[in-house]
């Protein structure tokens, strides 16, 4: 990594800014920059063969500015060019690039350099704007200002609401970025290929992000940017297409599509041979952690060859840990994380990008329709699907064989936090689906129950994230009828949110379950309020107000219910035992 430069001491910027036209936007460029940047910097001005007097009025300006230095070329060599001509001239320990068409505001600089600072591990940042694409744009804006004046003001007080905020993400557009010059020498320079623009910028943050950096979007510096005004010159769309095919032929050649299946196993030998036989046509490598099995698990693993790698790793408490030693021993581009209880299709349809992970849908098949969020099978994989329904459930299942990914959590373990951490996009994976076939035994939570139960509060003791902790122990212990225990979780996360939608509708369920019919209706009415669209929150709510409060009310809810989700169950078996006991109000209306 490039050297780390000790906070405090008094470093230099070096401002690069390509020219080409557009001589109105360049004057209030630079006014911008004189007035609020005091910081030790000089201005390298890089002319692209303007023709409308732009170098001549720059030299006009330098007897008064000596911080200026004009590099004024013959020809158009794009922004790329342009820029990395800049960049050999600079004389400072951060590298600026601006266009001329930004108008930077107070304090600008010091928070991209803080914000550069705040690890050794910071490659480019770039700060929120009225018109950029991607997270760095500030929705909105619209109302904030309508003149140069008003922005300054909004933008001083946007830096002051958002002081410190700082978000990981690969790509940041460099309207407006700030980097050591040490870290640019280790990457390289602009690849001048993309011509006139575009696709530059994607191509050195990838390097960057490949090279170990993390780009942050520096949230509490604001910059004005008009908008690719000097792009408006040429036939934007086109170039956008011929730099995008530049960028893809580049990548294509260092995306590579080889893939490890990962998975930790224990006493799984109904399993597993079921997901090899998935696995082995649609990947490169299996790797099976056994975490010690007293079954013929991993004597079934080992006899499929070569292509699955068997190890062990003695079991310590801990889901995390045993699946980042799994983790430890891919030797492909990419891991994909299954359990042996399941099954995926579609992975080869998925279009493998650089720096992205794949948050797949997981098909949780059951027969239990209380589930929140189930659906019913209707046969759109008629291999794969088992039992009468399945709820989603969805995580980063496929990413980059990358070290500074890894799970996190002793139980309900995810790699969320550390592919947030580094910047990397999370895409919603819509071609592949894992089938998970776990919780068709009706013995699925008691048989993991108290090993989870037990994990889990000792995550919770620990203090690491209570928050998730709480919730992971309010649905375990309702999913192990301890109703009591889970009500008394999702109270204390009530109060530290008190308008949690799931809480709302699970201290509900408590309450039913309990038979505390008055406190169940009342907590659900607030769980539907809070979520009208939810079908477990309506039908809670009908058998509440069939148990304590209005029946009239209930077959109406019901009959609803039935009408706008005809194949779920539950509402039409209220709705029977309703119509059956008609006034009995002995009747026990539960339903299933």
């Amino acid at each position: 990594m490039g050297n780390i430069i000790k906070k405090g001491t008094t470093l230099k910027t070096s401002i690069i800014i390509p020219c080409w036209n557009q001589i109105e936007y360049t004057v209030q460029c630079l006014e911008a920059v004189d007035a609020y940047t005091p910081e030790d910097h000089e201005v390298i001005l890089i002319d692209n063969a303007s023709t409308d007097g732009t170098a001549e009025w720059i030299k006009g300006q330098m007897s008064s500015h000596p911080e200026y230095t004009l590099i004024a070329n013959q020809s158009n060599l794009g922004w790329a060019g342009a820029t990395n001509q800049g960049i050999e001239t600079a004389t400072g320990d951060y590298l600026c690039f601006l266009n001329n068409d930004a108008i930077v505001s107070k304090d600008w600089l010091t928070g991209l350099i803080e914000c550069v600072e705040s690890g050794d591990d910071i490659g480019l940042v770039g700060p929120m704007s009225n018109n950029v694409s991607g997270p760095q744009m500030e929705m909105g804006t619209e109302t904030g200002y309508d003149t140069l004046f008003k922005y300054q003001v909004y933008a001083e007080n946007y830096r002051k609401a958002h002081k410190g905020l700082y978000v990981p993400y690969w790509r940041i557009i460099p309207f407006c970025g700030l980097i050591k010059k040490s870290v640019m020498n280790e990457i390289g320079l602009f690849d001048e290929q993309f011509f006139p623009g575009n696709f530059s910028d994607d191509d050195l943050c990838l390097r960057i992000a490949k090279g170990g950096y993390r780009n942050l979007i520096c949230k509490d510096v604001f910059v004005h940017h008009h908008g690719s005004t000097s792009m408006k010159q040429i036939d934007f769309s086109k170039n956008l297409e011929e730099c995008k095919a530049k960028f893809n032929a580049k990548w294509a050649g260092q995306i590579y599509n080889s893939i490890s299946a990962v998975m930790i196993v224990k006493d799984e030998e109904k399993n597993i041979e079921r997901c090899l036989l998935n696995l082995l046509p649609i990947v490169d490598e299996i790797v099976v952690v056994d975490t010690g099995s007293t079954d013929r698990t991993k004597t079934i693993a080992a006899s499929y060859g070569e292509k699955v790698k068997v190890f062990d790793f003695p079991w310590c408490d801990d889901f995390s840990a045993a699946r980042n030693f799994a983790n430890q021993q891919a030797t492909c581009d990419w891991l994909l994380s299954v359990d042996a209880d399941e099954i995926v299709t579609g992975l080869d349809k998925v279009e493998l990008r650089p720096f992205h992970v794949y948050r797949i849908v997981t098909r949780n098949y059951n027969n239990n329709p209380r589930w929140t969020g189930n659906v019913e099978n209707e046969g759109e994989y008629p291999e794969h699907e088992q039992g009468k329904r399945w709820f989603p459930s969805t995580k980063v299942r496929l990413w980059p064989n990358d070290k500074r990914i890894h799970f996190q959590y002793p139980v309900h373990e995810v790699v969320e936090q550390s592919v947030y951490h580094i910047g990397m996009s999370m895409v919603e994976c819509k071609e592949c689906v894992v089938h998970h076939y776990g919780r068709l035994d009706d013995n699925y939570e008691y048989g993991r129950g108290d090993k989870y139960w037990q994990l889990l509060n000792k995550q919770f003791e620990s203090g690491v994230d209570n928050l998730r902790s709480l919730e992971q122990l309010a649905l375990q212990a309702q999913a192990m009828r301890k109703f009591e225990d889970a009500r008394k979780f999702w109270m204390e996360i009530m109060n530290i949110h008190p308008s949690n939608k799931t809480a709302l509708l699970n201290i509900g369920h408590c309450y039913a379950e309990e038979g505390n019919w008055q406190e169940a209706l009342s907590w659900s009415r607030k769980a539907l309020d809070a979520t009208p669209d939810s079908k477990e929150a309506a039908m809670n709510t009908a058998t509440c107000e069939c148990m304590a409060g209005d029946r009239a009310v209930a077959v109406k809810m019901c009959e609803d219910l039935v009408a706008k989700y005809p194949t779920y169950p539950l509402p039409q078996g209220l709705l029977n035992a309703l119509k059956i006991s008609n006034t009995d109000e002995s009747t026990d209306c539960k339903g299933e």
